[in-house]
């Protein structure tokens, strides 16, 4: 969700709690400009059109009718590729 702090997977594979996308210039106006738009997150806007967000209901779907990923799976797939993620991970994952 737009805004909210969380949990990140690093280039090694773990995950844990950063604050750097928070701390780059113009975050702080950023933040300030989600908080005054008023939409919750039940109002924003998905890929498939309607105004279940992301998080909850998918990225969308393709047109054969597959899930579009995430950006998080693109990017855990292209440090599979291009091996800087443990290779037994990306095993269990699939690529």
């Amino acid at each position: 969700m737009p805004g909210t702090p969380g949990p990140s997977r690093m280039s090694d594979g773990t995950v844990r709690h950063t604050e750097y996308c928070g701390n780059q210039p113009g975050a702080a106006e950023i933040l300030e400009a989600e908080r005054n738009a008023g939409l919750k997150p039940s109002e924003i806007p998905n890929a498939n059109g309607g105004t279940c967000p992301a998080y909850k209901c998918g990225y969308g779907t393709a047109p054969d009718g597959t899930p579009n990923r995430s950006s998080g799976e693109m990017q855990f797939e292209y440090g599979c590729r291009e091996g800087y993620i443990n290779p037994q991970q990306c095993a269990e994952a699939g690529y």
